[in-house]
């Protein structure tokens, strides 16, 4: 895709900077660098030198026009740029960037920009056919589908573009899964799908919506990030409130934070739901779950699409994640057979109810994704039926640990491995509910400080017909630098222990 002058226009001889030097940080620049190759550019970040990519590291060495500003004052003065294109991890409330907002500083993005682009080349006619029945493969622009939720937004986004790829439909997936979406911007063309995972630190300062926006359960996250859960649920209303009459919102209308957001679009709704509609909303849900298939309600007449069995992840809680996926093959004009082929050939995404390895009857099951209490209790229904050394807890980030003490003691959790700090908080209430509920069944317990004392707790009490599943219901950081490494250490443990 050709960047549009009107794009060009508007950058150049502005002073600019970009705030944050990470995967996004580093895709801004290359294509600012492309576009404005002798422009003096910006770059903040609160890292020293040393501790920089060796990407960043080597444009600077080759870029004469870089100015650096790192370390602890590397935002200082940022109100006398013109631009600033900000990394997501860098809150929108820092007191710099709102100084600089009053200083009518534009404050941008990685992902901003790319949709800035992707609106300027697009054409004005309708890309969809009123009646939701069949993509107008003819008409010339790309489309974007946009996903968001607190939870299951990257198996949504993953399992769509799946079914879109599996049919040789043009489908690119980018934004919190996967490459910033800048990097992509010379494959668009107007036949592209694109499949994009919002986080609701991306969504904060997005002044777009997608064409397709589709939104999984909302609930309280990001508090260390958001200063209450207000501030959170608002951060992901730009994914509807841009929106137009002739777009589309996919959503569980049961969900009301949700719900909440959903209805700031003046587009079309479309629903989902695991329980069979009632005969007052029948004629409104499109997917639901019935007699062990995901049903799609095609016009009051009701098609099988997927057995529940033939869906390739753990957990009646990613059939939900799986429903959307239906609609937009749907909408793009797939049969059933092909949405149900593409959803067949979906493999799980790491750290999400991936299984490691089966040794000596023994089942090692890597959640690390489940950083929230109701993503763990999500993993510990999904073996309800078998005994459960369970790896949990992580940073504070002062979650309600009740329900998820409640399910631990109901489950058939016979030991439990504790990650500090809030492990001992968990174990507390585990303690206290099986008080409140007369509950005598002994859980073994340990407070370990790292992945191979669990395990060596966990291979302690695991007997064949067990499950050893890191569900952590709780942040990473502290013992481990993110979810993902807390879930390829498990993956390195269980690999030493299984010898695989």
């Amino acid at each position: 895709m050709k960047i549009p002058q009107e794009i060009i226009d508007r950058l150049n001889n502005k002073s600019i900077c970009i705030l944050g030097l990470g995967r996004e940080g580093l895709s801004t620049y290359r294509l600012l660098r492309k576009i404005l190759p002798d422009f003096n550019l910006t770059l903040a970040d609160a890292s020293p030198h040393e501790k920089l990519s060796d990407d960043i590291k080597k444009l600077i060495s080759t870029d004469d026009n870089i100015k650096l500003s790192l370390e602890e004052n590397y935002l200082e003065n940022i109100e006398q740029y013109e631009i600033i294109f900000k990394t997501p991890g860098i809150p929108l409330s820092t007191p710099q960037i709102q100084q600089a907002l009053k200083t009518n500083t534009q404050i941008s993005s990685n992902l901003q920009l790319f949709l800035e682009i992707i609106e300027l080349f697009k054409q004005e006619n309708d890309p969809y056919d009123v009646k939701l029945n069949n993509y107008k493969s003819g008409l010339l622009k790309p489309i974007t589908i946009g996903v968001t939720g607190t939870k299951g937004k990257s198996t949504t986004a993953a399992v769509i573009h799946q079914v879109l790829a599996h049919n040789n439909s043009e489908s690119i997936l980018v934004g919190n899964i996967g490459q910033p979406a800048l990097d992509y911007i010379d494959q668009i063309t107007a036949k592209t799908k694109i499949v994009i995972e919002l986080s609701s630190h991306q969504l904060d300062q997005l002044t777009i919506s997608p064409d397709i926006a589709i939104i999984q359960e909302v609930k309280s996250e990001h508090l260390d990030y958001f200063p209450d859960q207000k501030a959170y649920v608002n951060s992901k209303k730009s994914i509807t409130r841009y929106q137009k009459a002739n777009q589309y919102v996919i959503y569980n209308q049961k969900w009301k934070l949700t719900s909440e957001i959903a209805t700031l679009s003046p587009g079309k709704k479309l629903y989902f739901q695991l329980n069979q509609p009632t005969n007052e909303y029948k004629n409104d849900i499109l997917v639901y779950l019935k007699s062990y298939y995901l049903t799609y309600n095609d016009i009051n007449k009701e098609i099988p699409v997927i057995k529940t069995d033939d869906v390739p992840i753990l957990g009646k809680h990613n059939l939900l994640n799986v429903a959307p996926a239906i609609i937009v093959g749907k909408m793009f004009g797939l049969s059933f057979q092909q949405i149900a082929a593409g959803i067949k050939k979906f493999k799980p995404l790491p750290h999400r109810l991936e299984k490691i390895a089966t040794k000596n009857g023994i089942s090692y099951i890597n959640d690390s994704m489940a950083t929230m209490p109701d993503a763990a209790i999500s993993a510990l229904s999904c073996f309800d039926e078998q005994p459960i050394i369970l790896l949990a807890g992580g940073h504070e980030r002062q979650q309600d640990f009740q329900p998820f003490a409640e399910k631990i003691i109901q489950s058939k959790v016979k030991a439990i491995a504790l990650f500090p700090p809030n492990g001992q908080r968990l174990w507390n209430e585990i303690i206290q509910k099986q008080q409140n509920l007369k509950i005598k069944n002994k859980i073994q317990h340990k407070i370990v400080h790292s992945m191979e004392e669990a395990l060596e707790f966990a291979q302690q009490h695991a007997q064949a017909g067990d499950v050893v599943l890191l569900a952590p219901g709780a942040a990473s950081f502290g013992v481990f630098k993110n979810y993902a490494d807390r879930g390829e250490q498990f993956r390195d443990a269980v690999s030493g222990v299984c010898g695989i």
